[in-house]
């Protein structure tokens, strides 16, 4: 979308139902954004998912404030330096491989996955020797809630001020700090992993790893290893 002007969008009217999210506040996060709505009689009367593409900067954050309103399906952040607030997701938390630096969550609620794809650094399984150890994105978050988070992503430091249910880490990673709390951590990486951070874990699970090297502060409530 352009922008929300005078309570409208491309033409149609904004309803009550979702100008907590479609208004003139939020103009600068929704530049740009992919926004899919269900329209009635000319007036879009539900957000189904939304897709940020609009960047800021490390002293300017684009902030996308959901006024706690709730989309029915899924959120893609795909850029860098976005904050979202006051928002509840039915569907999925995506961040893209643009995001590199940061993203922050105050109140973000969803009923899915948060899901940190994939970057640019998969030569990795190739040469493990010359792994590429770039320092991935901090994802930042407050009072945020999710199923669980899925961390495909190279060198991500994850941390939350609210216990994560469970933490799995996947594909080519080797290196995540986790500065929360966590239930359960699932380790299923195709190369040697390192763990470092600050928080309490309740179980840490081992799917197919060749070696795991624990730098945590905080408890480990039990280490179990499954070969699938």
């Amino acid at each position: 979308i352009d922008a929300v002007v005078n309570n409208t969008v491309g033409g149609y009217k904004v309803s009550d139902a979702v100008a907590s999210i479609l208004n003139e506040k939020n103009n600068e996060a929704l530049a740009a954004a992919l926004v899919s709505v269900n329209v009635r009689n000319n007036e879009i009367i539900s957000v189904n998912s939304i897709q940020l593409n609009t960047a800021g900067t490390a002293e300017n954050t684009i902030t996308l404030d959901g006024a706690n309103e709730v989309i029915e399906g899924n959120l893609t952040i795909n850029a860098d330096y976005v904050e979202v607030k006051n928002l509840t997701v039915k569907g999925d938390v995506s961040i893209t491989k643009n995001v590199v630096n940061e993203f922050n969550a105050n109140g973000l609620v969803s009923q899915g996955q948060l899901i940190i794809e994939e970057g640019n650094n998969t030569v990795a399984s190739l040469l493990p020797i010359f792994a590429d150890n770039k320092k991935g994105p901090k994802v930042s978050l407050k009072n945020s809630k999710f199923k669980n988070v899925n961390v495909k992503r190279q060198g991500v430091t994850l941390q939350s001020n609210t216990k994560f249910v469970e933490v799995q880490i996947s594909d080519k990673v080797s290196s995540i700090q986790l500065n929360a709390n966590a239930g359960k951590v699932v380790v299923d990486v195709t190369v040697s992993v390192e763990i470092t951070g600050q928080g309490a874990i309740d179980e840490v699970q081992l799917v197919k790893v060749t070696e795991v090297v624990l730098k945590t502060v905080g408890s480990i409530g039990k280490l179990t290893v499954s070969d699938s």
